[in-house]
């Protein structure tokens, strides 16, 4: 396994391993992975660093280590197994269905199959756990009943339309069409899609081929298992419609470069990596269901789409119809689909899941546009759709059980946004918005619209920070002292360390936790090394993170108290999380824009006297590269006084990406000595 597996996107590294024992590693040593598996670090190849969803590795087995995300640029339609047909027109009506009373519960369609516990592990092993879940007074009632609502299960909408629900955190749906089948998404990986498709067939007797596969929006968990449904000679073949929006791929591509590491180390927080399952630890994301042993290492297949959309289309893919539309929200190229046949939607993310909308994701993430999504929801309440799926949540069937939802989703956003507005126009600041923004009854306590991966607090100061920035329009936060000093200066002020503890402990013990948090967190600041202070703020950390809903929240105090008492994890510090044919599909100034954020400027220097440029040439192209005012320089043409260096694409990337090859030229040289790649340096992420 080289140093490039990767994962992608949302994934992040594989702290799956014992966070209390291990937090890095060296040649030579030999690593226990969760008590299953020893691996013997044996040269500068070997990595721990597995491939891991969005929920994250809980357990690791002796099982092969996965391989990059493998992606094929699928062929030409014109080849396609069955022909897609193109219509105009639009199903859309110009007028939302009249509702004559909101529905508070869903009503779920039939269910053709289903189990009471993670079909990825033994009985005897899920249900006691399970059990210890629901009974545990560490977990918040409102995960409680998601975790037990959350079991692998398929749902019947018609004979067109199954919802693959449970098996993991995503589902999935597919579409029976007259001579084989269409899958929108497509799950994490290979393996999980496989035992999905097999548990269908055994449910249905349906043993119809895949011809059409449609993905919903680029994050991994709808788009990596498609090696179970086709092979990569189909979709370099043509044979199989690979459908997305545009834009997908470049946000995939994107969302997985210069910010990688730092989005994949807050993501073990925000996903609990290093927690164990169970009610002391990680519970679920409360967007579906998290088995223990779903995340071991999988291997994973995309295909570039070769039918894509833009704002809107009709098509009739093996005698179904199927309307296309854009509805930006969770991600910018998400799509919906409408089949007027009996009137069903399939959602994707688009509706999050039974869940306050999440318009911020504490992993990070570009700005969500509220307003937007509403806009979206809208959409799609336009079309009058008489049944849903949804890929983070159960199906709903009957129109007005999906108009409720819909509704209420939509008024939930609009809520939140038009009182931030208002409230940020009368003078509040981020942190006091949060203290007067209540949700109507009727939203707050609708079935599908539970306080769980969303966030009416996060959500507030997202709209503040989109419109307004950080400032708070206070100059203190202009004239605050440095970091550690400012800590220092807090802890004398309040009456010197010892004080602080003597407050902090009272506060614990009456269970004013975040007090305790707040005024430790100055202590831990002004003195790293004071473990007895760190471990305060632990217990602190942790009681609080027992009583939250909403399971980022809970997941990152429960992770950070692991850090507080062990150290700090270590931080991946994978360059790119792409496989190379990923790369190969991006765009070389996105390439150069993952490498110019990780030259060290200190060490290049900033003068004009240390400008040194040097002529490039790849595949054809003409750059100039070099380093000039402290900044990586990559221009296009030739600009420098040399002779171009030449070389491939594929060279470039072993040159600068994967260091298989050394620089000749002096100024490739100073850039690629100089491009950092701290591997297992720890980055504290709580205990700053």
């Amino acid at each position: 396994m080289k140093k490039r597996i990767l994962a992608v996107a949302i994934s992040v590294t594989a702290f799956g391993v014992n966070a209390h024992e291990h937090n890095h590693f060296t040649l030579g040593d030999t690593v226990e992975l969760n008590g299953a598996a020893h691996i013997e670090l044996k040269n500068s190849e070997d990595s721990i660093a597995g491939y891991v969803a969005a929920t994250q590795v809980h357990t690791h087995d002796t099982r092969p280590y996965p391989q990059d995300l493998e992606v094929f640029k699928a062929g030409s339609p014109d080849n396609a197994l069955v022909k897609v047909k193109f219509k105009s027109g639009t199903h859309a009506q110009e007028n939302f269905r009249a509702l004559e009373e909101l529905k508070s519960n869903i009503n779920l369609p039939e269910v053709i199959w289903s189990a009471d516990y993670n079909i990825f592990e033994s009985k005897q092993e899920a249900q006691p756990r399970n059990q210890a879940i629901q009974g545990s007074e560490h977990v918040h009632p409102e995960l409680k009943r998601m975790h037990d609502i959350m079991k692998p299960t398929i749902y019947k909408l018609s004979d067109r339309v199954y919802q693959i629900y449970g098996f993991e955190m995503t589902n999935s749906t597919i579409v029976v069409g007259d001579t084989g089948l269409i899958a929108f998404d497509t799950h994490y990986s290979n393996e999980i899609a496989e035992v999905a498709i097999e548990k269908f067939r055994e449910a249905t007797g349906i043993d119809l081929p895949f011809h059409t596969i449609i993905y919903s929006h680029h994050h991994p968990d709808q788009l990596s298992g498609t090696g179970a449904y086709v092979t990569p000679e189909q979709v370099t073949k043509g044979e199989i419609n690979v459908i997305a929006h545009d834009k997908l791929f470049e946000m995939f591509a994107l969302e997985s470069g210069f910010l990688s590491p730092l989005m994949a180390h807050r993501g073990v927080y925000a996903f609990g990596a290093a927690l164990d399952v169970g009610p002391e630890g990680y519970v679920g994301q409360g967007i579906g269901y998290v088995p223990k042993e779903v995340y071991n290492p999988r291997t994973t297949f995309t295909a570039k789409p070769n039918i894509t959309i833009d704002d809107q289309q009709v098509m009739v893919i093996d005698g179904v119809e199927m309307e296309f539309f854009h509805v930006p929200g969770e991600s910018s190229d998400h799509i919906a689909i409408y089949m007027p046949e009996n009137g069903e939607m399939l959602l994707g993310d688009s509706i999050q899941g039974e869940t306050i909308p999440n318009v911020y994701t504490i992993r990070g993430a570009k700005y969500r546009d509220m307003e937007e999504w509403k806009e979206s929801v809208d959409r799609m309440r336009s079309y009058h759709a008489k049944g849903f799926t949804n890929h983070h949540g159960r199906p709903v069937i009957g129109e007005d059980y999906v108009e409720s939802v819909f509704s209420v989703w939509r008024d939930s956003l609009q809520y939140q946004y038009d009182e931030t507005i208002r409230l940020m126009n009368k003078g509040l600041t981020r942190d006091e918005l949060e203290e007067h923004i209540t949700l109507p009854t009727h939203i707050s306590n609708h079935e599908y619209h539970r306080p769980l991966r969303g966030s009416v607090e996060q959500n507030v100061r997202n709209i503040y920070n989109g419109y307004m920035g950080w400032f708070e329009g206070d100059p203190t936060e202009f004239a605050r002292p440095d970091h550690i000093e400012r800590a220092e200066l807090y802890v004398d002020a309040l009456g010197g360390r010892d004080n602080v503890y003597k407050i902090a402990e009272k506060a614990v013990k009456e269970g004013n936790f975040g007090w305790a948090m707040d005024i430790t967190t100055w202590a831990v600041r002004a003195d790293a090394d004071d473990q007895e202070m760190r471990n305060l703020k632990a217990e602190a950390m942790r009681e609080w993170g027992y009583t939250q809903s909403t399971p980022g929240w809970r997941n990152w105090a429960l992770t950070g108290a692991i850090e507080l008492e062990n150290g700090a994890f270590a931080m991946s510090d994978m360059m790119i999380n792409l496989s190379e044919n990923t790369m190969n599909e991006m765009e070389m100034d996105d390439l150069f824009k993952i490498l110019r954020t990780r030259l060290n400027s200190e060490k290049i220097g900033s003068t004009p006297a240390d400008t040194q440029l040097t002529n490039v040439t790849i595949d054809g192209e003409d750059y100039t590269f070099g380093v000039r005012s402290g900044v990586m320089v990559h221009e296009h043409g030739h600009s420098a006084a040399n002779k171009p260096v030449s070389m491939s694409r594929n060279e470039f990337y072993d040159l600068f990406f994967f260091d298989k090859t050394k620089a000749k030229d002096p100024v490739l040289k100073l850039l690629i000595e100089n491009i950092e790649s701290p591997y297992g340096h720890k980055v504290p992420v709580v205990s700053r």
